[in-house]
This record gives structure tokens, C-alpha cells and sequence, in this order.
């Protein structure tokens, strides 16, 4: 019955323990303004491509495609979580598969308004703020 009873006295601790902090990036939204290859060369976004980071854990990126999954941040770095769900539409030359820059984990430089994410082959996507979260008070 001690036993028990300090079980149940560890857990009640551990439950009244405060939550590890929230990723600063919760609770946003993005709009892509644009996107810098390795070479320079940008391609601009048409106003349409959102990334979505939920206050939950959720993420939505809306490009030609629509992909709902999770992500998880650690310091700067931002990766989104196998599985996410898709539409596979037909993309033509020229739009902009957003998803495709998510598929490992990316950097993410946040100043102001503007986020750039650092992903794979040196390829930058500068992102203006739609919606940010509320400042942390201390």
C-alpha cells in the first residue's frame, strides 16, 4: 500500500510540474514571398502559398498541393513529422511544390515579420508574416 501510495505521490508531482516551453513558431502563419536557389536565381511565390504552424503541433503547407501533418522544433531547427497527408495534383512546370522543401529537417531564421528556411541544397524560402504569435511574458 506505501508503495502505492508513493506511485501515486510521484505522479501528482510530475503532473503539477510546468509543460516544456511552446516552439516560438506556434501559432503562425506564413505567406512565401519568395524562394533563392543555390545559384541566386528567385522564384517568386504568387501569394497563395501558405505555411501554417499550429499553436497543437500541427503544420500546413499550401502550395499546388495541400499537406496537413505535424512538425516538432528544436532551437531553430523545424521538422515536420512522417506522416503527411497530400493531395497529389498535377503540378505544372512552374508551381511551387512547397512540400518538397520540408521533407528533413530545415533552419529557420526568424526576424520580425520575415522567416527564412534554410532546407536542403542551399535553397531559401523567405516567408512575411500573416498571423504571429503573441510575445511570451515573463
Amino acid at each position: 500500500m506505501r508503495l502505492l501510495l508513493a506511485a501515486v505521490a510521484v505522479l501528482a508531482a510530475s503532473a503539477c510540474s510546468s509543460p516544456a516551453p511552446a516552439s516560438p513558431y506556434a501559432g503562425t502563419v506564413w505567406t512565401l514571398d519568395r524562394i533563392v536557389a543555390a545559384d541566386g536565381s528567385v522564384t517568386r511565390g504568387s501569394g497563395d502559398e501558405r505555411l501554417t504552424l499550429g499553436a497543437d503541433g500541427s503544420v500546413s503547407m499550401q502550395s499546388c498541393n495541400l499537406c496537413n501533418g505535424r512538425f516538432a522544433t528544436d532551437g531553430d531547427v523545424l521538422t515536420v513529422a512522417e506522416p503527411v497527408a497530400c493531395t497529389r495534383r498535377g503540378c505544372t512546370s512552374g508551381q511551387i511544390e512547397m512540400e518538397r522543401y520540408f521533407a528533413g529537417p530545415v533552419g529557420l531564421d526568424r526576424d520580425g515579420p520575415t522567416l527564412t528556411v534554410s532546407a536542403a541544397d542551399d535553397v531559401q524560402l523567405v516567408f512575411v508574416a500573416e498571423t504571429m504569435a503573441a510575445p511570451e511574458s515573463n
